[in-house]
């Protein structure tokens, strides 16, 4: 009897859980839309003022001769400071403390959802069929099989095999690793070499920490990364964005499963990425 009500009750918390998914996404989009709107109303006041400064100085050159020159100059630099301000700015940076508010929130909402349905603390970095996309894949047994690839496009892995069921998210790190791509060119004949290219992204590109060291043990499909002083909480250890950002790399490199495991002690994050190692044949 308790069985059949759990089977039955399954279903409809997975459809909760996607419908409270679904809520957040709009209410998200909504505070970007805000934060967007508010960051150009500031950049267009300051491109204003430079531009009255500017037109000032200009008209009082007019008046003054003695001082044109100078006038002129200070006109100049104004009006150029406002084109600048007003259409070279960037409008979507943000703070690391803002920036973290966010994730922390969206990490707490994924969080609910394991614990929700009482998934494992297995987390796994897989490529699905889209080109390029890797899939963050958190399975319901510690003992489990991964799922075909098109599955993992659902949130809610259901399979038939009930060790290849879990949920599916879109890794904090799969953006960021798409951002090294377009402003990298990846090392294609050393695996450690793409390995250091990654860690000097982290501490140099994204700033995401004053410092990474790596050690790699290709025979053992083993990769361990320390980030000192992280930007983000190193408390936060569910899909940190340094972490995250390691697997999709390597799962995208290898094309194969990556599990991760993170820890953090004396403002130092440790993140161990594990991999089933290739044959001396591949």
């Amino acid at each position: 009897m308790d069985g059949r009500v759990n089977a039955e009750s399954t279903p409809d918390r997975m459809i909760e859980l996607q419908a409270q998914i679904e809520l957040l996404e709009r209410e998200n989009e909504r505070l970007r839309r805000e934060t967007r709107r508010a960051k150009q109303v500031t950049h267009r006041r300051a491109a204003l003022s430079l531009a009255v400064i500017g037109a000032l100085c200009g008209g009082t050159a007019l008046l003054l001769p003695s001082v044109r020159d100078l006038l002129f100059s200070l006109s100049g630099i104004g009006l150029f400071g406002a084109v600048l301000t007003y259409y070279l700015t960037p409008e979507h940076v943000l703070t690391a403390d803002v920036s973290e508010r966010v994730y922390t929130a969206v990490v707490e909402n994924e969080q609910a959802v394991v614990s929700e349905l009482d998934l494992s603390d297995e987390r796994v970095y897989l490529p699905s069929t889209d080109s390029g996309d890797v899939r963050l894949f958190i399975p319901q047994h510690s003992e489990y099989q991964l799922p075909e690839p098109e599955e993992l496009r659902s949130v809610f892995v259901v399979s038939a095999s009930g060790n290849q069921r879990g949920v599916s998210f879109v890794p904090a790190g799969q953006l960021l690793f798409g951002e090294f791509t377009e402003t990298h060119t990846l090392s294609e004949s050393s695996f450690e070499g793409y390995i250091s290219q990654l860690t000097d992204a982290a501490v140099h590109s994204f700033e995401l920490t004053t410092a990474a060291e790596y050690e790699v043990n290709e025979t053992e499909g083993r990769l361990t990364v320390e980030c000192i002083e992280p930007a983000y909480n190193g408390s936060v250890q569910f899909d940190h964005p340094l972490s995250s950002f390691f697997a999709v790399a390597v799962a995208t490199r290898l094309g194969s499963a990556v599990s991760t495991t993170t820890t953090f002690n004396d403002e130092t994050l440790t993140t161990t990425c594990q991999w089933e190692p290739l044959s001396e044949d591949e």
